[in-house]
């Protein structure tokens, strides 16, 4: 993004990992919304988690933050999230199958 100084000049500076300039003419850096995350800089856009994933804050910097959405746990067995059964521990911090 682009920034000026107090004499009027301007100025590139890389948006940081888990940010983004829509434009490399932007004034701004923005943050990765939910659901999307982006692990270098320099970015115009950002990357979305793989499918049935998502991060749980916006400006994410590493897909390791795409998690199961709340009520659903990893399953090593699809790959994949899965809905969490009724009276299981569904717990989203963990990467193993559920456990009864």
């Amino acid at each position: 993004y682009h920034t000026e100084n107090s004499n009027g000049a301007t100025s590139c500076t890389a948006c940081s990992a888990g940010t983004y300039s829509a434009t490399e003419a932007s004034l701004v850096c923005t943050k990765c919304p939910i659901g999307r995350y982006q692990n270098e800089t320099r970015s115009t856009a950002c990357h979305l988690c793989p499918t049935t994933t998502t991060t749980l804050e916006s400006g994410s910097s590493i897909e390791e933050r795409c998690v199961c959405d709340v009520g659903q746990y990893w399953s090593n067995a699809t790959s994949s999230c899965e809905t969490c059964l009724e009276g299981l521990n569904c717990d989203w911090e963990s990467s193993d199958d559920l456990e009864v």
